[in-house]
């Protein structure tokens, strides 16, 4: 997480850090103040990846999965898991970050 952070700063993105284990709620609230393009979540417990599942159903059920693409990454998770299962379930677009150069990748 503090990878990608200083990887996308450094590339001319303001990144937003909230810190680890916060709630949806927190999210989307500094999503709104900021007027986030994209949210980014790193997980590097398996708990993580349930989490991640709630955050992008909790997206999907306030309607703003169209609103934010998403962009997944950290130990806990893996390319099939991201682009087969969650993507199934996300209504708007979600990705699989390996590294913070594939995030900045991705943001390009």
């Amino acid at each position: 997480k503090n990878l990608v952070d200083i990887i996308l700063s450094n590339n001319g993105y303001n990144v937003v850090n909230i810190g680890i284990k916060q709630p949806v709620s927190a999210i989307l609230e500094a999503a709104e103040e900021h007027r986030a393009d994209v949210i980014g979540m790193s997980g590097l417990l398996v708990k993580s990846t349930v989490i991640m599942k709630e955050n992008l159903e909790e997206l999907n059920g306030r309607g703003l999965a169209a609103k934010y693409p998403v962009i997944l990454g950290g130990a806990a998770l893996t390319r099939a898991y991201v682009e087969q299962d969650l993507h199934e379930i996300y209504q708007g677009e979600v990705r699989y970050a390996r590294d913070a150069f594939e995030g900045l990748r991705l943001m390009d």
